[in-house]
């Protein structure tokens, strides 16, 4: 019996220190790994992918610096798909339009997509506010054209004429102006 409880326990010595290697090596594995693979990556790739797209910027990971794992790709896709949903809002489209802006995510192209809605109109208001503007600067030019005595009667009436005509196409503009802002109003675009 002797011999048994000596053969018994030099496989336990042996056992212990299988498993006390393996687990080091484990250790070490996962310690060795983690911190310069994970360095330049967010905590939360979902939520950073949200903000990224929200915020209509192209897509940043993977990045050299940051490896991500199938998990964190299709977190981070996930994330991008619900900030691009965020940004290609009709609110979005109509604010891109009326300043004269390209968008910097593709939201499609369906013309009854409320993004693509909003750009047509933005775009329409902005030329439509900046033709009445051109227009009244320059029946501004004629009427003190019409004002200045050192020209003839006929020429005074003909700038007077032409400052009328240029308000009132000024005026035809601002009958579309109010019908776009009223679509930007019902639409809550503003």
């Amino acid at each position: 019996m002797r011999i048994e409880a000596a053969q018994f326990l030099g496989r336990g010595v042996v056992y212990r220190r299988a498993v006390r290697g393996v687990l080091g090596l484990l250790l070490l594995a996962a310690t060795a790994c983690t911190p310069a693979d994970r360095q330049g990556c967010p905590s939360d790739v979902r939520d950073f992918g949200n903000t990224e797209a929200a915020a209509g910027k192209l897509p940043s990971l993977p990045a050299p610096q940051c490896r991500l794992s199938e998990a964190e790709a299709a977190l981070y896709a996930e994330g991008r798909a619900a900030g691009q949903a965020q940004y290609c809002s009709g609110r979005r489209g109509f604010q891109l339009g009326l300043d004269g802006r390209e968008a910097s995510l593709d939201c499609g192209s369906d013309p009854a997509a409320a993004f693509s809605r909003g750009l047509e109109v933005g775009t329409q208001l902005r030329t439509q506010l900046a033709a009445r503007e051109a227009l009244i600067r320059e029946a501004t030019q004629a009427e003190a054209r019409a004002s200045n005595s050192g020209l003839s009667e006929a020429e005074r009436e003909a700038a007077r004429d032409a400052a009328n005509r240029l308000r009132l196409d000024a005026r035809s503009h601002e009958n579309e102006i109010e019908a776009l802002r009223g679509i930007a109003a019902v639409e809550k675009w503003r």
